[in-house]
């Protein structure tokens, strides 16, 4: 059984990437352009005099902000679309576990996040000759980070159900990445009720646990590791019940 799903869940991952394979280079076209321009532009924005634990914040939130994008906003777009193709409901239809499909998917997009991210990090640390501090737990936050955006992701398409409904909210999400979340700011910025509703909300702890594995961000480790751990529950919660699950009359 077990052997039986490894070899299905390897032949959807080659299924996806054949699917895509013309999207899935632009997208990771794009996120290096994202990143790398940001890196450059952000120099643009920030004053010549800047406080360290500032300059931290911007140049670790360059990299952080490509990763939420491919979670938060292009993925729900694709599987928002796919859904009003059809495709699911063809996938649905053919002897496969959901649950093997659904991990081959947000593989596949948990690996499309890794170039702009690596180019993010190079293009800051030289262009501002910063040096990052690259921790063990790097690979494990990094993973932890994008499948908890692309659970999030799949939870909003798949409730929403309607794909110009999903473009809206996924454009309202990355305008709120850029504006009002403590991503290449710090959270003392923002006005107290914000610094409430960030608190329970995952997108400052999921920065903080990549500005943690990358630099030497001193954070409250456990209670991020927290919040984002119950986020990932509710969304495979949802993902099971919603999607997953097989309903039975």
């Amino acid at each position: 059984m077990l052997k039986n799903n490894m070899k299905n869940f390897l032949l959807l991952i080659k299924w996806q990437a054949l699917r895509m394979k013309i999207t899935l280079p632009f997208l990771c076209v794009l996120q290096i352009v994202i990143g790398v321009g940001a890196s450059f532009g952000l120099g643009f924005i920030m004053p010549r005099s800047i406080d360290s634990s500032e300059l931290l914040y911007s140049i670790t939130g360059i990299p952080i902000i490509t990763m939420l994008m491919v979670g938060l906003s292009l993925f729900p777009q694709i599987v928002s679309d796919d859904i009003d193709k059809g495709i699911f409901d063809y996938i649905w239809s053919l002897p496969l576990s959901r649950i093997t499909f659904f991990i081959s998917d947000v593989t596949v997009w948990v690996l499309s996040a890794l170039p702009g991210f690596i180019l993010s990090l190079v293009t800051s640390s030289l262009h501002y000759n910063f040096k990052f501090r690259i921790h063990v737990s790097v690979v494990s936050c990094f993973l932890l980070v994008m499948c908890t955006t692309c659970f999030i992701g799949y939870t909003i398409a798949h409730l929403l159900k309607n794909s110009q409904f999903v473009l809206l909210i996924t454009s309202f999400i990355l305008f709120s990445l850029f504006l009002f979340s403590p991503v290449i700011y710090p959270i003392t910025r923002l006005p107290k009720w914000m610094v409430y509703l960030h608190e329970i909300l995952p997108i400052k702890h999921m920065s903080d646990l990549i500005r943690g594995s990358i630099s030497d961000f001193h954070f409250n480790f456990a209670k991020s590791l927290i919040v984002v751990s119950i986020w990932t529950v509710i969304c495979l919660f949802i993902i099971y019940f919603k999607v997953l699950k097989i309903k039975t009359k």
